[in-house]
């Protein structure tokens, strides 16, 4: 798994839209990736705009799963 702000190695799930902010979200695939720990601390609670971060690539649900995550 790969960060999905800096492409290094992910060792956390972040969630894009924070789960404190929109709790309805937090169980979506497209609202998690996977990120470094520098990364997912370094956005925090805040939008993927608020921190001034951008997205390598677009997150998407993988092929085989259900809708939410568990």
């Amino acid at each position: 798994y790969i960060c999905i702000f800096c492409g290094k190695k992910a060792d956390t799930v972040e969630h894009l839209l924070p789960q404190s902010r929109w709790p309805e979200l937090a169980r979506d695939w497209e609202n998690t990736a996977a990120a470094c720990f520098r990364c997912n601390n370094r956005k925090g609670s805040k939008t993927v705009e608020e921190a001034h971060m951008t997205l390598l690539f677009e997150p998407y649900t993988p092929k085989g799963v259900r809708r939410r995550a568990l």
